[in-house]
């Protein structure tokens, strides 16, 4: 019973602490107890003491939260680029009232929307509202309104939210004669707004919702984090639902968020293969034997959620404005894919000078690579064949990605 006891107390007298990993861009990682986080530096209390490190040098903060729960919700975007999974939305005049999924709420003002989206845990509204109403430029406010199993697009201006907060006010076209919209019957709100200009958000936070939000400044507590977006929103955050600290905008991209200035593909077939990004020519998850010499056969597949498949004969640019310093990939050729065996030749060019070229095979293991782009303006991977025809040769270049 003493030992009971005096376990017990331990437990009581024992401070909360959460597992963290921190990767740097360096490509080091740092796992221990998260002690501190703030825009100066990290620190992270490892078996061997604690490990300050300048914020400046973070690309990820990983957290180990507590389990989330699911629901239904509504996507609510705000005009900094924060997405917000909401149980509620509670419209005023000139203001809304969010309640997130985890139960934080907040008030913002009107003007700190984008978009609402009813019924967002269904992936089918989620692809129709990105793929039917946010890449479509445009120059007014849109609703969305279903009936039955369509979703209709009204194009017009949105007014006041009347007193009571039950409807909207919303002129067709834009024509005038504005007429009242029950908000509670409405599938979709999508405004016409323009990004605050400052101040600038320093990092994406990302809970155990799956909320984002582009964070300006944070204080943190033993309780957990206070957030603060570019919008104007204030977020209490408890410290077991924090999932990441993302500083990498800027610091690292990976290709396949890019867009590329100039692509060139060409066959000595009948078809042209396009590049994939994020997938396989297959189009599933990429996936390469990577050395291991502890594994049967001295490697192990891997599958990378990140990167560009590439079929010969292809050149792909992208202007990177010399903005960074070094890219690397791990490339290999993704053998759940179909093709046919040679090599297949990879060089990687930078303001038009060499800076890497290999072949691979099929029967190759994924090597990693990497290459010095300091001012390098026009990056430029060129992917052929070692044979007349390119048939069948491709390659993957896994975690393709730049950085600072």
């Amino acid at each position: 019973m003493p030992f009971c006891r005096a376990l017990f107390a331990l437990l009581l007298c024992t401070s909360f602490s959460i597992g963290a990993e921190l990767r740097l861009l360096s490509g080091k990682s740092i796992t221990g107890d998260l002690v501190k986080i703030d825009a100066g530096e990290v620190v992270i209390k490892t078996k061997d003491g604690e490990v300050k490190t300048p914020t400046a040098q973070v690309l990820e903060l990983d957290l180990a939260p507590a389990a989330a729960s699911k629901g239904n919700y509504s996507d609510v975007e705000l005009t900094d680029g924060t997405l917000l999974h909401c149980s509620a939305v509670a419209y005023k005049p000139k203001q809304v009232e969010l309640t997130l999924l985890g139960g934080q709420k907040v008030t913002l003002p009107l003007d700190a929307v984008t978009y609402v989206l009813n019924d967002a845990q269904d992936e089918k509204n989620r692809k129709d509202w990105k793929n039917r109403f946010l890449t479509e430029a445009r120059n007014s406010d849109v609703v969305a309104v279903k009936a039955q199993n369509s979703v209709s697009r009204l194009k017009g201006t949105f007014g006041d939210v009347e007193p009571e907060g039950k409807k909207i006010a919303f002129q067709l076209n834009s024509q005038g004669n504005p007429v009242p919209l029950v908000l509670e019957k409405v599938h979709g709100l999508l405004f016409l707004r323009q990004a605050p200009a400052s101040p600038l958000p320093v990092c994406k936070v990302y809970d155990t919702q799956g909320n984002m939000l582009m964070v300006s400044s944070w204080t943190q507590s033993d309780a957990g984090f206070t957030l603060n977006t570019p919008s104007g929103g204030k977020f209490d955050f408890a410290k077991t639902v924090v999932t990441r600290f993302d500083f990498s905008k800027g610091r690292l991209t990976f290709l396949s968020s890019l867009e590329p200035s100039n692509v060139a593909e060409t066959s000595t077939e009948d078809r042209v293969e396009h590049f994939r990004r994020d997938r396989n020519l297959d189009d599933g998850k990429i996936r390469l034997r990577v050395a291991d010499e502890k594994a049967p056969g001295g490697y192990v597949p891997v599958t990378f959620d990140r990167g560009l498949s590439i079929h010969a004969t292809s050149e792909i640019e992208y202007d990177l404005a010399g903005d960074y310093n070094e890219f690397k990939a791990t490339v290999g050729v993704d053998d759940s894919v179909g093709g046919s065996d040679g090599f297949t030749l990879v060089k990687i060019e930078g303001d038009g000078r060499e800076l890497y070229a290999t072949k691979v095979s099929r029967k190759d293991l994924a090597k990693p690579m990497s290459c010095n782009i300091k001012n390098v303006k026009r990056l430029k991977i060129i992917v052929t064949s070692d044979d007349l025809l390119d048939l069948g040769k491709h390659v993957s270049l896994a975690d393709a990605r730049v950085s600072k």
